[in-house]
């Protein structure tokens, strides 16, 4: 048994054991030691790499220091699976666990745009190929459309969410008529439903939210690209950290298609007045000739057929957004802003294409005809400078995961997140105490089991960068199989393994890169 005088006094470390208790769990040391490493880090606006094994409990372990934290903090996962289980089971069971005078619990979920139901393109109709507005689909797609649109007003009523996730079962495709993308949506100001938009209200509970749990790919944009999705925010727990560099990168993917240059010079059309968009579509005619051209998979080396047509289309689109009609504050159609944002995707994406920067990738996917065709696509070729310049130098950011160590230590994912050999010094602590001397109380002791911890502290000037902590409490593979509720064996807190809390630096960074 651990004498009480040994009990850790961490603020965190009494709500957790409150928590748990009150959820009829038992006391998990590799739990406790998280969460006293994440309300550190917190503190002390440390960034923090936590390995945690299945079973360790480490949602828990990150939500009760967010709760206690006096600014909001940002949840971001890769899979909805493990949000809905935040935000379905485990906020909802741990708010009702230690709900108390003084305390703020309140949370809120936010997605992208297109995961909420449009009320304008619901009530007044979405573009067909000409960019105009029809009142849904005919055959049988029209009769889901109808059935999604029921839905959505019932939605609004009553007050729901109008999120896609709790919609009847339908496909991608119908979705799309019921909803816009952030290029699509006329803005909250200028649309006749923006007082009781889904995604703007999903947007303000958010802003009156201690906890906000959200997605990497909306972390991406709000962070990296600097498109403002999120509340402001003082720290963020990123889980499933293994996959965030795939999420960041998928986030920063662009496709261009024919098909899709001819959609936009069609729907350009009808409100441009002069020959912008027939020449838009010349241009897609070139790129259609272009492609035909190349093999398929990465380019890394353009042909000058490509080149040219990349060019032509980005000439093109730039020249056709010019002519739409400039908007006057009354004036208001939803057809052509949709347009407009079409031309404007084209023109974006062209022009990164035509680019040819060093930092992208170019490669082609041959999509099958009924797809939409062959497809152009590019992506960074790495995120860890996004990373380090638009995340981790403006926000505490705790990483974790149950596999993000590689050969024994933190060094490739760190890399990979633009943390910097130079900035950080690698320590093995060896084994954990006697087991027989840190059994946690009314638990049996595990023998064989290791703790690591990393701590990163920057080489270059003062205040320049965070200092980071690393820890794995991974579970040994002999307890991989038993229940959760077997506890891990006790090893030294965080703080006494660091010394004493640094003093928070300025939230600045140094240049470079992992080397």
């Amino acid at each position: 048994m651990v004498p009480d005088s040994e009990a850790s006094d961490h603020p965190v470390t009494t709500l957790l054991s409150e928590a748990v208790a009150a959820l009829g769990g038992q006391e998990r040391a590799g739990q406790v030691q998280m969460a006293e490493a994440v309300a550190d880090a917190f503190e002390a606006e440390q960034h923090l790499l936590v390995q945690a094994g299945t079973g360790t409990g480490k949602s828990l372990a990150y939500l009760v220091p967010s709760l206690l934290h006096p600014e909001r903090v940002v949840v971001a996962t890769a899979t909805l699976a493990l949000q809905h289980q935040l935000v379905e089971r485990d906020i909802p069971r741990l708010v009702k666990a230690v709900e108390r005078p003084g305390l703020d619990t309140s949370y809120a979920v936010l997605k992208g745009r297109s995961n909420y139901a449009c009320l304008h393109r619901v009530r007044e109709g979405a573009p067909d190929d000409q960019g105009v507005l029809i009142e849904a689909p005919t055959g049988s797609m029209g009769a889901e459309v109808l059935k999604l649109r029921e839905w959505v007003e019932e939605e609004a009523e009553s007050g729901g969410t109008g999120e896609k996730d709790n919609a009847p079962r339908h496909t991608d495709r119908v979705w799309r008529q019921v909803s816009v993308s952030a290029r699509e949506c006329l803005g909250r100001a200028r649309c006749v439903y923006g007082e009781e938009c889904f995604a703007e209200m999903a947007k303000e509970r958010a802003a009156r939210s201690k906890v906000v749990i959200t997605n990497h790919s909306l972390l991406a944009i709000d962070a990296i690209e600097g498109i403002p999705m999120i509340p402001e925010y003082d720290a963020v727990v990123i889980d499933e950290a293994h996959e965030l560099t795939a999420r960041i990168t998928q986030a920063a993917t662009d496709e261009l298609s024919v098909s899709e240059v001819e959609r936009a010079a069609k729907r350009a059309q009808r409100y441009v007045d002069g020959d912008q968009a027939t020449e838009l579509a010349d241009a897609g005619d070139a790129l259609a000739d272009a492609i035909a051209m190349t093999t398929e998979g990465r380019i890394d080396q353009i042909s000058s057929q490509l080149a040219d047509a990349l060019v032509l289309v980005r000439d093109a689109a730039r020249s056709c957004v010019g002519a739409f009609p400039k908007e006057s504050d009354g004036d208001v159609d939803a057809g052509r802003t949709q347009a407009k944002g079409g031309v404007q995707e084209v023109f974006n994406t062209s022009e990164r294409m035509a680019a040819g920067s060093q930092a992208d990738v170019l490669w082609l996917n041959g999509r099958e005809p009924q797809r939409g065709g062959p497809q152009l696509c590019i992506a960074p070729l790495q995120v860890w400078a996004q990373m380090r310049d638009k995340l981790l130098t403006d926000k505490t950011v705790v990483f974790t995961s149950a596999t993000l160590m590689l050969g024994g230590n933190f060094d490739s994912v760190a890399g990979s997140l633009g943390l910097k050999p130079s900035e950080r010094a690698a320590e093995d602590v060896g084994q954990p105490q006697d087991p027989r001397a840190t059994r946690c109380r009314g638990e049996q002791s595990t023998s064989g089991h290791r703790s690591t911890i990393a701590s990163r502290r920057s080489s270059t000037s003062p205040g320049t960068f965070r200092r980071r902590a690393a820890t794995d409490w991974a579970r040994p593979s002999s307890m991989r199989s038993s229940t959760s509720s077997m506890p891990l064996t006790d090893a030294p807190s965080v703080s006494s393994r660091l010394g004493a809390r640094p003093t928070p630096r300025p939230r600045r960074c140094a240049s470079g890169c992992p080397t």
